[in-house]
C-alpha cells in the first residue's frame, strides 16, 4: 500500500478485480512521510507499522508489572 501511495504502483501480478479492490481500499490510507496511516470505520486514524515494530510495541505494552 505504501508503494501505491508514494509512487502509484500497483502490484503487477494482481488480476483486474484485485487491482480494482486495491485502488478502492487505498482511499482509506494516506501517506504523511515517513508514515502510512489508515482511517478506520469509526473515524480513528491508525498508524501502520511493520511486523518488527509491532512486536516491539506489543512487548513494551505487556512487559510492565501492571500490563
Amino acid at each position: 500500500m505504501a508503494n501505491f501511495k508514494v509512487g502509484n504502483e500497483i502490484p503487477e501480478d494482481y488480476w483486474y478485480q484485485q487491482k480494482k479492490k486495491f485502488v478502492r481500499d487505498a482511499n482509506f490510507y494516506f501517506w504523511d512521510d515517513p508514515y502510512l496511516f489508515k482511517v478506520g470505520q469509526d473515524g480513528l486514524i491508525l498508524r501502520c507499522v511493520d511486523e518488527e515494530e509491532s512486536q516491539k510495541i506489543m512487548w513494551h505494552c505487556h512487559s510492565s508489572p501492571y500490563g
